[in-house]
């Protein structure tokens, strides 16, 4: 357990001070390692990226398929004929949150390597920025338990608007 943890320290430090960094080009609206100078493009190559994020698609479907899995078949074992509803809004929490950082993940690591008219660095972009704000909205709406928290930590009993009468002066 300790080498796994270690692992996954050691994996972006390697990221931050072993590998080349990304360069934002404002007329693709995205980061890329290519800086398009003109130069041999191979100088800019980096892996460590792609590899992320095919790594990332891999072990999310994955991941995701065993949740799905294992709630399946544990209404199988169960012998019941349907679904709870606690079943049905995880396997649809795991699955919208898969389904948007899987889609993004394949696009950066295709926009890498391949060209990409406009309208699809537009759609990555969009991807990007509904994957990095979708989980937070699935769980929220999704998630009652959690939804019930999150009011109370927002909306102290100390705000509550009790009922009182109060007195007004007419001058």
């Amino acid at each position: 357990m300790s080498v796994f943890m270690t692992l996954l320290y050691l994996y972006p430090i390697h990221g931050l001070f072993f590998t080349k960094p990304a360069v934002f080009r404002p007329e693709f609206m995205s980061w890329f390692f290519d800086p398009g100078l003109g130069l041999d493009s191979s100088y800019y190559t980096n892996l460590n990226q792609p590899v992320n994020n095919a790594m990332l698609i891999v072990i999310t479907l994955l991941l995701y398929s065993y949740l799905t899995l294992f709630i399946l078949r544990r209404k199988v074992v169960q012998n019941s004929g349907k679904l709870s509803k606690t079943q049905k809004a995880v396997l649809l929490q795991a699955s919208i949150i898969c389904f948007f950082h899987s889609i993004t993940s394949f696009l950066y690591v295709y926009m890498q390597f391949l060209y990409s008219p406009q309208w699809l660095r537009v759609v990555a972009e969009i991807g990007w920025q509904t994957c990095t704000g979708s989980a937070c909205v699935v769980y929220l709406t999704l998630n009652r338990s959690l939804r019930t928290q999150v009011i109370k930590m927002v909306f102290p009993k100390s705000w509550k608007i009790e009922k009182r009468v109060s007195q007004v002066f007419i001058i």
